[in-house]
């Protein structure tokens, strides 16, 4: 096990150093043609999958995904994982199984992302997968280098852009920062942080922006009642959808449906 002395500022006048501790479990790499299915997990370790040929598909939880070439994935401790499908044709991957104090404090904000440039990445996994060397110093050190290039490919590709196409793709009324957060394996205080300083907005205003935008193409769009369009964009109940859209068009969706055909009737 390595130690890292760790320096964080608290605030302009005040610091605080922090003990990271990093411990190398096990590693190797895993070539199939003959679909792959990971098989369940709930340990007290992270375990780093990194695919580099095929898809993979794994469920953490509640939460499932999908990777394919360049994609990784750091399962969690106490979480239940497990494969939730087996691979088509052939998948290959790393992983890497290690024990932290503080994984975050590492630099890594996601837990699933893709390596835009995976050379380093790969290299130092097949050195570590090859190399028997399970309780030493030198393991240990190894790890804390894949941490930091993560860290790094993470800090060169932070984006905003996958995330605000799958909620376009996924807006409902049951949608929050929470559930879209865990779906890309960030924190959700992070996640607001990142979207604010990229997009402007704090990423609730885009969610509820982009149901009312799908909320008036419904109701401008096709003769679905104010109920089943409530219903497709589950809310709890049409009450609430109501409430909803008043709230945010000062209409509601019923005179707003008609204001609209109001216009078209005038306009011819």
């Amino acid at each position: 096990m390595i130690y890292i002395k760790k320096e964080n500022d608290l605030s302009m006048y005040s610091k605080q150093h922090k003990d990271l501790s990093l411990h190398y479990l096990s590693s190797g790499s895993i070539v199939s043609n003959n679909h792959w299915k990971h098989r369940q997990r709930l340990s007290d370790c992270y375990e780093l999958l990194f695919v580099i040929r095929g898809n993979l598909h794994i469920q953490e939880e509640e939460t499932r995904y999908t990777l394919s070439e360049n994609h990784y994935i750091i399962l969690q401790p106490y979480k239940l994982s497990f494969g939730f499908q087996p691979s088509k044709g052939e998948v290959a991957f790393y992983w890497l199984q290690f024990q932290t104090s503080d994984l975050k404090e590492w630099g890594i904000t996601s837990f699933f992302s893709c390596c835009d440039e995976p050379l380093e990445l790969t290299l130092l996994l097949e050195k570590i997968a090859k190399v028997p060397i399970t309780g030493s110093n030198t393991a240990d050190l190894y790890a804390a280098l894949v941490l930091n290039e993560l860290a790094a490919a993470q800090n060169n590709n932070l984006t905003i852009q996958p995330i605000m196409h799958w909620i376009k793709a996924n807006i409902s009324g049951a949608l929050d920062i929470e559930t879209v957060a865990n779906n890309f394996g960030y924190n959700k205080d992070y996640l607001s942080k990142l979207f604010n300083h990229q997009c402007g907005q704090g990423i609730k205003k885009y969610i509820n922006s982009e149901l009312i935008k799908r909320a008036k193409t419904l109701l401008l769009t096709s003769s679905y009642s104010i109920s089943q369009i409530s219903d497709m964009l589950l809310f709890p109940t049409p009450n609430l959808f109501n409430k909803f859209f008043k709230y945010h068009e000062k209409i509601s969706p019923l005179r707003f449906r008609k204001s609209f055909n109001l216009i078209k009737r005038n306009l011819y």
